[in-house]
């Protein structure tokens, strides 16, 4: 996770071509242990390639990552068509509108 968090401040620093690298990293480690697919989607959007995040982010949602919806980094996507079916998908578009909170 360390190394997915500085893939993330490198993409999200401006430095593209580290960040890439520790994108290739995390491929090289994924072939023999688990790398968060939700990780990997946060360093492409801090990338700016929001289609790779959004694929990752269907495999987030495959490992049932518990973060698709409360990340506060993925506040860019929030108002992507994609991003709504994703939610509608984990079954949190009901709980959102209707909180026990208010209205």
């Amino acid at each position: 996770m360390m190394l997915s968090a500085l893939g993330y401040a490198c993409a999200a620093a401006g430095l593209p071509d580290e960040a890439t690298r520790i994108l290739h990293d995390l491929g090289d480690l994924a072939r023999s242990r688990y790398v968060s697919s939700f990780e990997i989607a946060l360093i492409h959007l801090a990338l700016g390639d929001v289609d790779a995040s959004f694929e990752w982010l269907d495999r987030a949602h495959d490992e049932r990552s518990g973060w698709l919806a409360m990340e506060p980094r993925l506040a860019p996507l929030r108002h992507d068509a994609r991003f709504k079916r994703l939610l509608e998908r984990i079954g949190l578009t009901r709980s959102l509108h209707h909180s026990p909170c208010g209205p």
